[in-house]
């Protein structure tokens, strides 16, 4: 479970980093990756804590970061949708 987590992780880090390197349509490509990492180390973590890999007071954190990177990348996800809306034809 562990090396689950930190492989996705990772590919979650590398999706971001990949952003920030792009603009349009690719960034945005690469954010909603991103968020679908985050989606899947969301539930690794779930997992984890029922099968008593992390404890209640570990969970909590866990999850308090992960709203938080999830709202991150919600953010530049929805700025570059309306950024993308706006762009001359």
């Amino acid at each position: 479970m562990g090396r689950a987590l930190e492989e996705k992780s990772l590919e979650l880090a590398y999706a971001i980093r990949k952003s920030s390197v792009y603009t349009g349509k690719v960034r945005l490509k690469y954010l909603k990756i991103g968020s679908s990492l985050l989606d899947e180390i969301k539930i690794l973590g779930q997992i984890a804590k029922d099968l008593k890999g992390l404890s209640t007071g570990s969970y909590h954190e866990f999850s308090k970061l992960t709203a938080e990177i999830g709202r991150e990348i919600g953010g530049f996800i929805k700025y570059e949708f309306r950024k993308g809306e706006n762009a001359p034809s």
